[in-house]
């Protein structure tokens, strides 16, 4: 199993493309087959990166036609191509705080993935903004953010539960301590399990 998912880190290092459908399949072959664990090299990559590029194609809908991934030596994560012949460069973030949720993590694995302690509203409305802050600052030395999407990652086992409509309106108020969007195109703020996801273009519009 291990040299299977070692295959599929392979796969991923380099720029590689699939049709949504074909990428929908792949993260649905990798997350029942092939669990990976937290800390492991793949780990990173796949949840903060390819799962959600993955699931935000799939809830652009039929107007994308292919994702591709871009692999580790590119200055930007991934690309969208849409029916209409347009284009879209696409950069994740997660949303964590640094060492503290790493050490988290290494105790998540030794206690087996028991629930960490929750935090608050206003905790995860910093962390989002932090992390869209960052790529904004980032924008000026690499032109493939002007006019890309960002996708912003948070785990929501760290924080206490909560409605949709609860998540909307952090995410309204992350985008409004923001500035809005800008450069990107449109910001994607979404779970790691991606039940939820938010965009801002429902708001700027």
């Amino acid at each position: 199993m291990q040299r299977q998912l070692y295959g599929f880190e392979k796969k991923f290092a380099k720029d590689v493309a699939f049709t949504p459908t074909q990428a929908r399949d792949v993260c649905s072959d990798i997350l029942s087959a092939h669990p990976i664990a937290p800390g492991s090299r793949f780990h990173n990559q796949f949840y903060y990166e390819i799962y959600p590029i993955t699931n935000i194609a799939t809830y652009l809908g039929d107007d994308v036609i292919k994702v591709d991934y871009l692999g580790k030596e590119h200055p930007i994560d991934g690309q969208y191509y849409f029916a209409d012949g347009s284009q879209s460069y696409i950069e994740m973030i997660v949303a964590i705080e640094g060492m503290q949720d790493n050490f988290i993590l290494k105790h998540l694995r030794r206690l087996g993935f028991i629930r960490p302690a929750q935090r608050s509203a206003e905790a995860l409305i910093k962390l989002l903004h932090h992390a869209i802050i960052k790529k904004k600052k980032k924008s000026s030395r690499n032109s493939f953010y002007e006019d890309a999407f960002l996708g912003v990652v948070f785990n929501e086992q760290f924080f206490e539960p909560m409605t949709k409509s609860q998540l909307d309106q952090i995410c309204k108020t992350v985008l409004k301590r923001a500035n809005g969007s800008k450069p990107f195109s449109r910001i994607f703020i979404l779970s790691l399990s991606s039940s939820y996801i938010f965009d801002s273009l429902c708001v700027e519009e």
